[in-house]
C-alpha cells in the first residue's frame, strides 16, 4: 500500500500501487500496476484519478510542463500533462527539463541537452 503526501508532508491519498516516495509534481504523481511479469508506470491527479495510463516501462515527475518516459523498446522521450508525446522516443536516457533545458543521452551514448521542442542546445 502507498501514499501521496502534499508539500508539508500530509499524507493526502492513500492507495494500493503507488511509487515509493512519489509526490505530486505540478499536479501529477507517479503510479504503477502490475501487468503479468512487469510493472507499468503512469500518473495520477489529486483526487487519486488515473490521468496518464500506466503503460510506460518507466517515468520521471513532471518538471516544467513534461515528464521523461520510457518506452517498452527502452527508449526515452517527453509526454505534456495530455499524455501526448512532445519529444518522440529516441534516447537512451533522458533527465527532467530545468530552466528550459535537459541532459540526454543519444543512442551512441554522447550526452547532449535539448530544449523542449527536442533541438540540441549548445552550452
Amino acid at each position: 500500500k502507498g501514499c501521496i503526501y502534499d508539500d508539508n508532508l500530509n499524507k493526502k491519498l492513500e492507495l494500493y500501487d503507488v511509487e515509493g516516495g512519489s509526490t505530486f509534481n505540478e499536479g501529477l504523481a507517479v503510479v504503477f500496476k502490475h501487468d503479468k511479469y512487469k510493472i507499468l508506470y503512469g500518473y495520477i491527479n489529486p483526487e487519486g484519478k488515473v490521468v496518464i495510463d500506466c503503460k510506460y516501462r518507466y517515468v520521471k515527475p513532471f518538471s516544467e510542463g513534461l515528464a521523461a518516459v520510457e518506452n517498452n523498446n527502452e527508449l526515452w522521450g517527453y509526454i505534456n500533462k495530455k499524455g501526448e508525446i512532445v519529444i518522440d522516443f529516441q534516447y537512451k536516457y533522458a533527465d527532467n527539463f530545468k530552466d528550459g533545458t535537459a541532459h540526454v543521452s543519444l543512442q551512441n551514448g554522447n550526452r547532449i541537452k535539448i530544449d523542449k521542442i527536442g533541438k540540441e542546445v549548445k552550452n
